[in-house]
């Protein structure tokens, strides 16, 4: 595990406590956000779920952090969501009907690109999505394809639910676990404010 070390009005501070304290909230916060991936369906390739590892950093100002970005590069959609173009739907549904936004808050939103259809296409195989008969429910004939179009569309026009696996677990992470991060920092504040005495007094 990798030890931090900052600077404190000049003292050199070895993080020993902190970062091994950081590690095991770190390592709380992963397992809370894979379980809300999980209760939340978005685990389909799999590539998402196994991506998060928690990092020791320091932040501009010198100050332990520990970070759980995910190692693809779509994460942050997944976790806010994403704005849909809207507008009305289309012939043959309610006329003036307009599209149902998932992510009105997003700072994402699509506006003329559409979501990949070879992806949509990859996670209807991977969850065995088929077209089916409204009426009676079974398999009914039809491409994959047509299918992943109504899908498109419809993601492109209402977008994408926010999950929150990273944003909401780690404001409860946080909350949670302020204090003990609290008293590890100061343990290790006082080991090197203590050693820096010494070290004055023996020169």
């Amino acid at each position: 595990m990798k030890i931090l070390t900052t600077k404190v009005g000049g003292v050199k501070v070895k993080l020993t406590a902190t970062s091994k304290e950081l590690m095991r909230v770190g390592k709380l916060w992963k397992r809370n956000a894979k379980a809300a991936l999980k209760k939340q369906g978005h685990v389909a390739t799999g590539d998402l779920f196994q991506s998060m590892h928690p990092k020791l950093s320091l932040d501009k100002k010198g100050n332990p952090q520990c970070n759980l970005t995910p190692d693809v590069d779509y994460w942050e959609f997944v976790d806010l969501g994403v704005k849909g173009a809207g507008g009305e739907r289309k012939s043959g549904d309610k006329d003036g009907e307009s599209w149902e936004q998932k992510a009105p808050k997003s700072p994402f939103a699509y506006s003329s690109k559409r979501p990949p259809l070879s992806v949509i296409q990859e996670w209807m195989k991977t969850k065995n999505i088929k077209p089916r008969n409204k009426g009676t429910g079974q398999f009914a004939k039809g491409t994959h394809k047509g299918l992943a179009f109504g899908i498109q569309e419809s993601i492109f026009r209402s977008g994408l639910k926010p999950s929150y696996f990273i944003t909401a677990t780690q404001k409860r992470i946080e909350k949670k676990y302020a204090v003990p991060i609290a008293l590890a920092y100061t343990k290790d504040l006082a080991i090197a404010i203590a050693k820096s005495i010494e070290d004055g007094y023996n020169n």
